[in-house]
């Protein structure tokens, strides 16, 4: 998406303002020393073209997901995009702008299932349990992962091709509570993935239970990306919706 989206900026940008502009401006500096006006613009348009590649870096360094639509609006995107592709080749960029935000906004707030489900993740040998209460309060209780010895490096292959995938493919982009069950590494092995690509509130673990090394990592991780580490002392219950989990 961020791909379809830049191009459909950056596209017009070049063709239209960058290439032209520099072209003029290289001919015109055989001929014209100091041209004011137009070093000016020439160095204005760079300037926006840099704030542009910052943009869009930013958005593809946030996480979002769009949820797995049904057959007539996977369908109706389609046809929209064609659209949007022939009002670019018309060279009608207000109209493009126009439905590019339309589609956009559609699919970032496009109702997802607001059914409580409870599912078994496939994660090989080890668990991982995916809650859904609806409007973004789900639950993940432990993260799966694979035993490996101590010269291998993780691969996180069950978060990045089982995980993730499914969480996007529910329109999740947010977990309320990551609860780490104990630290065996088929269960919490691919926490560290998991936690750098989906934003979490709250992970939750029993602290007696995880080494020092372990606990230290945690602690890392949570202050880096702004979650509250709890000890499940601390938290005998909360609440979510209409559902209650206890410890």
């Amino acid at each position: 998406m961020g791909g379809i989206l830049s191009n459909l900026i950056f596209v017009p940008y070049y063709s239209i303002i960058l290439f032209p502009l520099s072209i003029l401006f290289f001919i015109t500096s055989h001929f014209i020393v100091g041209l004011t006006p137009l070093n000016y613009l020439v160095d204005l348009s760079f300037n926006f073209h840099d704030w542009l590649l910052d943009l869009f870096t930013r958005i593809k360094q946030s996480h979002f997901s769009v949820p797995k639509f049904n057959d007539w609006i996977f369908i109706v995107f389609i046809i929209s995009v064609y659209y949007i592709f022939w009002l670019l080749a018309k060279r009608k960029y207000i109209l493009v702008t126009f439905w590019t935000i339309i589609i956009l906004t559609l699919l970032i707030t496009f109702p997802t299932n607001s059914h409580h489900k409870i599912t078994m993740l496939n994660v090989g040998q080890g668990d991982s349990i995916l809650y859904e209460g609806g409007k973004n309060q789900n639950v993940l209780i432990d993260t799966g992962g694979k035993v490996i010895d101590d010269t291998k490096q993780p691969s996180y292959s069950i978060s990045k091709y089982h995980i993730l995938p499914t969480l996007n493919e529910r329109g999740i982009n947010e977990l309320e509570y990551l609860i780490l069950t104990h630290p065996h590494n088929d269960h919490i092995g691919e926490v560290e993935y998991i936690i750098s690509h989906i934003k979490i509130k709250h992970i939750v673990i029993y602290n007696k239970g995880y080494s020092s090394n372990t606990l230290m990592l945690l602690s890392k991780l949570s202050h880096k990306y702004n979650i509250k580490l709890m000890d499940v002392r601390q938290v005998s219950s909360f609440k979510l919706g209409d559902s209650s989990f206890y410890f």
